[in-house]
């Protein structure tokens, strides 16, 4: 006796009816049809702004008429390879290629046991208008304050 084939003996055998196989089948072809539209509209945006973030095209495309959720555009994106990297707000200020000297650390692992017994200095560059200020700062180790 040979088991009934087709597609409503396959969808009882794995435990589903034929009805959500269509459903299923319809949603999949419904999420293409709104996933070209996102990427039409991603497209046309990033033509005229190229390094346009997820929030402002959310913001662009909802004002085109495709309501889209934050995480599934960007998944959308993702899976596009339509992300926009971030650029690194990186400064080098510091030259460390030099020929003078360069002191040990001599509190490496010792803590202090008492107020200025160790005191710690550093210096940050700040931009102005005029160009770059330089502050320094002092702090007691031990009780984390400045001097």
């Amino acid at each position: 006796m040979s088991k009934p084939s087709g597609l409503g003996a396959l969808c009882g055998e794995l435990g589903y009816s034929r009805q959500s196989y269509y459903q299923a089948k319809e949603r999949e072809q419904h999420r293409a049809v709104e996933e070209s539209a996102v990427l039409a509209g991603v497209r046309a945006v990033r033509e005229v702004l190229p390094e346009t973030g997820g929030r402002k095209l959310q913001k662009h495309l909802r004002q085109a008429g495709i309501l889209i959720g934050r995480d599934r555009l960007l998944r959308i994106l993702k899976h596009n390879d339509l992300l926009v990297r971030r650029k690194k707000n990186y400064r080098r200020t510091t030259n460390s290629n030099h020929g003078l000297r360069v002191y040990r650390n001599l509190v490496r692992e010792g803590k202090p046991h008492r107020p200025n017994q160790v005191v710690v200095t550093d210096i940050t560059y700040l931009r102005t208008l005029e160009g770059f200020c330089y502050l320094s700062l002092l702090m007691d180790l031990y009780s984390r304050r400045g001097k």
